[in-house]
């Protein structure tokens, strides 16, 4: 038997993206949903777009309900809001001439700490 490898080049499946509607949310305007998407479950809620109305935050997304079970719906992503980029160290405010101040100022406060220090710890000068 000879069986067939697949193919390296093809494509990926999507991955499954879907919604279980189960209620209205408390203001009647919306639906409360679980989403079943990348191998985890999240609680949410999906509302009409408005227009006018700026998306404040989540996606804008399409729901597909399937045969047979019209609570459960395939999602397709309309629009997802860009991710911010990741914060690694805090953004630099400072200018150079901020920077040379400082140098200016505290590298004299070392420089005499250091000083100090060698004066007191020094034996000649001692008694």
């Amino acid at each position: 038997m000879d069986e067939k490898k697949p193919d390296a080049s093809a494509p990926a499946p999507p991955a499954e993206d879907v919604v279980l509607l189960h209620g209205p949310t408390d203001d009647g305007q919306g639906v409360r949903v679980l989403r079943a998407r990348e191998g985890r479950i999240e609680a949410g809620v999906v509302r009409p777009l408005e227009e006018g109305k700026p998306i404040s935050q989540g996606e804008v997304v399409k729901l597909t309900p399937r045969a047979g079970a019209p609570a459960v719906c395939d999602v397709e992503v309309q629009y997802a809001p860009p991710t911010p980029p990741a914060r690694g160290k805090p953004v630099q405010v400072a200018t150079k001439a901020y920077r040379d101040a400082w140098d200016r100022i505290f590298e004299r406060a070392a420089t005499a700490e250091a000083a100090v220090a060698e004066v007191v710890t020094d034996p000649r000068r001692l008694n």
